[in-house]
């Protein structure tokens, strides 16, 4: 069970950040450059706080 659990932290992260890009073009550098700061900075508070869940 441990292992499965790890494997799931673990792969939980590579399975939601292509889903990021898709949602946000602005995470792809598109659009205004307050809007890129302020996507990049809310998908790696989002990121900080999934991996330390």
């Amino acid at each position: 069970m441990k292992t499965s659990v790890e494997a799931f932290r673990l792969g939980l992260a590579a399975f939601i950040v292509p889903f990021m890009f898709f949602g946000s073009h602005e995470l792809l550098m598109q659009g205004e450059w307050i809007d890129i700061i302020h996507a990049t900075a809310t998908a790696l508070l989002g990121m900080f706080l999934l991996s330390a869940g």
